[in-house]
Parts: structure tokens; sequence; C-alpha cells
């Protein structure tokens, strides 16, 4: 199954809205954790797209950039799925404040030390049955890439990447079963990013 091709674009002021959706992707995810200040007024803007994009607030010790206040986060994040938004909330965050994530892109950025595997099997076994999506980030190993690839044998709804590693692991990962693999449209908010041209590209080779 071909994963879908997240382009995510850093969005530092309202006028980068502008630029979603992107056409070099599947969906884009609009990185909102850039804004200095987070504001429920930018969602009417954005509801004809809403189909085509992802919102993220990514907090700051999972690879955040702003440190945006929780109450704020949790009332945007609220808003947002009222209004039928697919969001990325953190599984941290979920544990703090109760949102509701049914369908919805779970995630887990573990970016400076590599769990165990049982740690990341709890994680898919508890999110997979209500999420969209359970998206997990390790940084790159030989032991997490065969926890990651493990697991995509398990569960069908993973997404899964590494940061630190060659990008061409995460093409790999899409190949065995991550449902969702993440390039840059315009600067990379991740280490191990690919441009999505090159990814789109590189589908489009596979595919002839």
């Amino acid at each position: 199954m071909k994963p879908l091709i997240v382009g995510s674009l850093p969005i530092t002021d309202i006028s980068d809205l502008r630029r979603a959706p992107s056409d070099e992707c599947d969906l884009t995810e609009l990185r909102l954790d850039y804004l200095k200040e987070l504001n429920t007024g930018i969602l009417e803007g954005l509801v004809a797209i809403k189909d085509k994009i992802i919102l993220t607030v990514r907090d700051k010790k999972e690879g955040g950039v702003q440190s945006i206040d929780r109450e704020i986060k949790t009332g945007f994040l609220k808003s947002a799925m009222e209004m039928g938004f697919l969001i990325d909330v953190e599984i941290e965050f979920l544990r703090e404040n109760r949102i509701d994530y049914t369908g919805m892109i779970v995630s887990r950025h573990f970016l400076e030390e590599g769990p165990d595997y049982g740690t990341l099997e709890d994680i898919a076994r508890i999110y997979s049955r209500k999420a969209r999506f359970v998206k997990m980030v390790t940084p790159a190993s030989m032991v997490s890439h065969r926890n990651l690839i493990k697991l995509l044998g398990k569960y069908d709804n993973l997404a899964v990447m590494e940061t630190g590693g060659d990008p061409m692991s995460r093409i790999l990962y899409s190949i065995l079963g991550s449902r969702l693999i993440y390039c840059y449209i315009t600067q990379p908010t991740a280490q191990g990013q690919l441009t999505c041209n090159e990814v789109k590209e590189f589908f489009e080779i596979i595919q002839k």
C-alpha cells in the first residue's frame, strides 16, 4: 500500500498559511508551533481545505519550536476537532489533558534515547485501536531498525521513522508498511526529511 505523503510546512506567520495545501503531497502538515501566538481564529480560514491538511502544535520537548501555553493548546485542539480538522497530538499531552483522539494522529517522539521494543509495542497496542494513525519517531540505530520493522509487521496503522539516520530509511519503512512518510516543502522540520518532490518521484518510479 502506497503511504500518504505528508509535506510539513512551518508556519512562522499567518501569511505562510497561503502555501497550504501543497500539490507536492497528499496532506500538508501545518506546524503551528512555529507561531509565537496561537489563536483559534485561524481555523475559520482553513475550513475549506481541512480535508487536505494536518494541524500540529508540537510540544517543545518533542521537537516543537515555541513554548505554547497548555490551556491555549488544549482549547485550540478541541476547537479544531469540533470543526472536523485532522490533528496530530502527542501521547504525553493526551495523558495530561482530556482530548478524544478518535480518528486523529497520535504521536510519540523519542529524540534522545531509543526506547525498548516493549515500550513501542505498548504505544501501538493502546492507541492504534482509536487513532487513525499512531506515529513513532526514534533515534537511528540497528536496534530501532529491528524494533520498528517488527512493529510494522503487527499493526496496520503505524507511521514510523528515525531521526539522525539515512533519509532513505523513511522510504524503506514506507515500503514495509509505514502509512505516512513526512517530507518538507520549504525547509526541513525534522532531521532526515527528504523534499516532497523527491519522495513523490521515488514512488512514481517504483510503481511503474
